[in-house]
């Protein structure tokens, strides 16, 4: 521990060992590790490149505006600390490359802080990770973020799920009742039905429980038991089951059939997503015997996810060509993804519906199937996140998303503030189907201009990706019955269908 010291004494290099292990709890070694990790990481693979000392100095007002009394300033080759107009820190500064002497600057700061503020004597090192990482990461943009170990962990389930038993319940005036169970989850192998209401878990009851810890009950390290007492029925007969736990992945995909049109909802891309739309698909085709008129694909308000789930769902649709390709300062993150041979669905038609929440991975496929001439695209111009975030996990457990690449339609145009532009669009639209239809037939010219504006937009500029926008204004489609009966109409005329996708066509050949 390090003895306390007066405030008339700062730390300097001869009082500074940079050795020093705790302090009054905190453990500096593994601060230490956890800082230098990070930063050597966000140095190496961020999108833009950031000299050493602006992210330190980005991290060092993360430390000192956890208290206002506290101010640091680095001028003249020195960097200083003050509390209250007296100064607790006076430390060299390093070489710009030099991350191990850098991170040490950082540790004086918040061992002088320490030493003197009640309030950062009261801050754990998860806090402090917090404070720095994200005053760092905010230099950035919006996707660029620092988790704790418990909200990483939760962010880690919803990628590549859980151990759990695969229930959902919520609260009624009967008790916790299971409102749905997971097809072919432990819970269902076991008997458990919707209607059920939850008593006790491992022989505790439930009715105290907050959802935030009953949660934690339920879920645990897969092959591990956990008891459920559950009430059933009228009168009501109490049942206890005993549950093993599996790898529970969220649904993100829904299938519904009407008139040999397969209408596929995806609410987003998690490690599973690719699986679930080509059992979907199969289901589709083997209820209509081979005889499936069309696919709608229907992102609305599907906020993105995992990458290769993007490139795995868009592959299903494709015997050929580019998915998406992504460029950063890295190496690692220069990638280009293309189509094998093999389109699941044998050629059907395809529409994918978009709106203005429709993003990133979402985005992948929608200009995936587009621009290589697979499908056609109908609703709103879509958000516009082009950008690739990789998870960094750290040596406390905790995680940095850091964005690190761009990524580009195969028409080649970066989709980052720009979106996707449907060829039918129904922005604003109070109108019917027919006549949003009506446009591919009597404005030909004006879509493949407006195509060949889009697909030119690296060529001219960030500037203008807001007036493009307004051809087709971006915009939340929560109700979506309008956009399905366009896309059923595209479907159903396979003349109208082909002479729209010509008009894309035509379009990347005029940008080329």
């Amino acid at each position: 521990m390090i003895a306390a010291c007066s405030i008339q004494t700062p730390l300097t290099e001869a009082n500074w060992p940079a050795t020093t292990r705790t302090l009054e709890g905190l453990d500096l070694k593994q601060v230490r590790d956890v800082l230098t990790f990070g930063f050597t990481q966000i140095e190496a693979k961020a999108l833009e490149k950031h000299e050493i000392s602006k992210l330190v100095m980005a991290g060092v007002s993360g430390v000192t505006d956890l208290d206002s009394n506290q101010y640091s300033e680095l001028s003249g080759g020195r960097l200083r600390t003050w509390y209250k107009g007296t100064m607790v820190l006076d430390l060299p500064q390093p070489s710009d490359q030099d991350i191990d002497k850098w991170v040490d600057v950082l540790l004086g700061i918040i061992v002088s802080g320490r030493r003197i503020s009640p309030i950062l004597r009261k801050v754990d090192a998860e806090y402090l990770y917090e404070s720095i990482f994200n005053s760092i990461l905010a230099e950035y943009d919006l996707y660029s973020r620092y988790a704790d170990r418990r909200q990483a962990r939760q962010n880690r389930e919803a990628r590549n799920g859980f151990g759990g038993i695969g229930i959902r319940y919520e609260r009624t005036p009967s008790g916790l009742r299971i409102s749905s169970v997971v097809k072919n989850s432990p819970a269902a192998r076991n008997g458990v039905i919707v209607g059920d209401i939850l008593i006790a878990v491992n022989g505790e009851a439930v009715s105290e429980r907050s959802f935030l810890s009953l949660r934690e009950a339920l879920r645990g390290p897969v092959n591990t038991v956990v008891s459920l007492q559950i009430s059933r029925g009228y009168p009501p007969k109490n049942i206890t089951v005993a549950v093993t736990r599996d790898v529970i992945v969220e649904k993100t995909v829904d299938l519904e059939i009407n008139d040999r049109i397969a209408l596929i909802r995806v609410h987003g891309f998690n490690q599973k997503t690719g699986e679930n739309v080509a059992d979907a698909i199969r289901q589709a085709v083997s209820v209509n015997k081979g005889q499936l008129a069309g696919i709608v694909l229907d992102l609305r308000g599907d906020p993105g996810g995992l990458l290769d789930q993007a490139v795995a769902v868009s592959d299903l649709f494709m015997n050929q060509g580019t998915i998406v390709s992504t460029r950063g300062r890295h190496p690692d993150s220069m990638q280009s993804y293309s189509a094998f041979e093999g389109d699941i669905s044998k050629g059907a038609l395809i529409a994918v519906i978009v709106d203005g929440r429709s993003a990133s991975a979402a985005e992948i496929v929608a200009a995936a199937i587009q621009d290589t001439g697979r499908g056609l695209v109908v609703g709103t111009t879509s958000f516009g996140k082009g950008t690739v975030q990789t998870v960094v996990r750290l040596p406390n457990d905790g995680e940095i998303t850091l964005t690190w690449s761009r990524f580009y339609a195969p028409a080649g145009y970066a989709i980052q503030g720009l979106g996707i532009l449907p060829i039918a669009c129904t922005s604003g639209s109070q109108g019917n189907a027919q006549d949003i239809v009506k446009l591919l037939v009597e404005a030909p010219s004006q879509i493949t201009s407006q195509f060949t504006s889009w697909h030119n937009i690296d060529k001219q500029g960030t500037e203008e990706r807001t007036q493009l926008r307004s051809f087709c204004p971006a915009e939340a489609k929560l109700n979506g019955s309008l956009e399905r009966e366009v896309a059923r109409l595209l479907l159903s005329d396979p003349r109208l269908y082909a002479s729209a996708l010509k008009l894309t066509s035509r379009s990347r050949a005029h940008a080329q």
